[in-house]
């Protein structure tokens, strides 16, 4: 894969997040090079962060200097991602940072129809009542490690798709729709709901959405505990992303 071609993966994972998480009424979004970051004025949701660094491909000694020139005493996230991240996670916990999270991300390309039968289960969220309400079971069990939030009914590059057992949540997965990119996450199934193919029906229409939507390509970032199940549905790794974090964070 070329280099312009992993940049534009990054810059899928990173868009995404943003669209997912960040309130834009107060938030703030900007690029440094092959670094993207975000200020939160107010502190990032459920956290103390007042900044979240995304370098790329960024020498350790380059991202700690330029992180900590915007945020020199204040709670800071750097979520490094690329290759050279392996040889240099020293070099940030020797500064003082503290490892928070290792995920893959991954690609798949888009070629034609994924859904099954059964598959009708995973049911569009159209409304924000059942949004809402979607997103409070999912949240109530720990299934999220990012701030999720709802509000995104109204936003149509956001497809939002659940499964329901006996009318309780059981399941729930978002994708974010970037031009040629899409991008799946929020993929989370309440432990009493496991092992049924909820998942992978969700998953599987969210992709078929993205397909209709023009995308030619779905990107994740995988945990890995997931790892090996998007491998099974055709997805391939590109680079590791690390997450670091200011110990007084």
């Amino acid at each position: 894969m070329r280099g312009a071609e992993r940049l534009a993966i990054a810059d899928t994972f990173v868009d995404a997040i943003a669209r997912l998480e960040l309130d834009h009424s107060r938030d703030l979004v900007a690029r440094d090079g092959s670094t993207r970051y975000f200020i939160y004025p107010n502190g990032r949701a459920d956290s103390t962060l007042t900044h979240e660094f995304f370098p790329y491909d960024v020498p350790a000694s380059e991202a700690i200097q330029f992180a900590q020139s915007l945020a020199p005493h204040s709670p800071h996230m750097l979520s490094l991602m690329g290759e050279r991240t392996r040889d240099e996670m020293g070099i940030y916990e020797a500064a003082g940072y503290e490892r928070v999270g290792v995920w893959t991300l991954m690609v798949r390309p888009l070629t034609h129809e994924v859904s099954r039968l059964g598959d009708e289960r995973a049911v569009l969220i159209e409304d924000a009542a059942t949004e809402d309400r979607v997103l409070s079971a999912i949240l109530a069990t720990g299934e999220s490690e990012h701030p999720t939030r709802s509000g995104h009914v109204a936003d149509p590059t956001i497809r939002q798709r659940w499964i329901s057992h006996d009318g309780e949540p059981a399941s729930f997965g978002r994708m974010v729709l970037l031009g040629n990119h899409a991008y799946l996450g929020d993929m989370a199934t309440v432990p009493a709901y496991r092992r049924r193919g909820h998942a992978g029906a969700i998953m599987r229409s969210l992709l078929d959405d993205a397909l209709a939507a023009g995308a030619t390509a779905c990107v994740l970032a995988s945990t890995s505990m997931a790892h090996g199940m998007y491998l099974r549905f055709g997805f391939q790794d590109v680079m590791p992303v690390v997450g670091f974090q200011t110990r007084n964070g």
